[in-house]
């Protein structure tokens, strides 16, 4: 992740620091991992990593 992912990884975080969440999902792409652990960082939760929700391609 670049320093303007990390930036708008951090901006999201903050963003959602008061609201409840119960779980956080993610594809087990790096750049997803990255966004979801920090917003998991404000929650005090562990991150559930799925393959099965990496973005698809169905071309034009």
């Amino acid at each position: 992740m670049n320093q303007t992912g990390q930036t708008q990884a951090a901006q999201i975080a903050k963003r959602l620091s008061t609201e409840t969440i119960h779980a956080i999902y993610t594809s087990d792409l790096s750049r997803a991992t990255n966004t979801a652990q920090a917003i998991a960082d404000f929650h005090q939760l562990e991150i559930k990593k799925d393959s099965r929700l990496r973005a698809l391609s169905f071309g034009d």
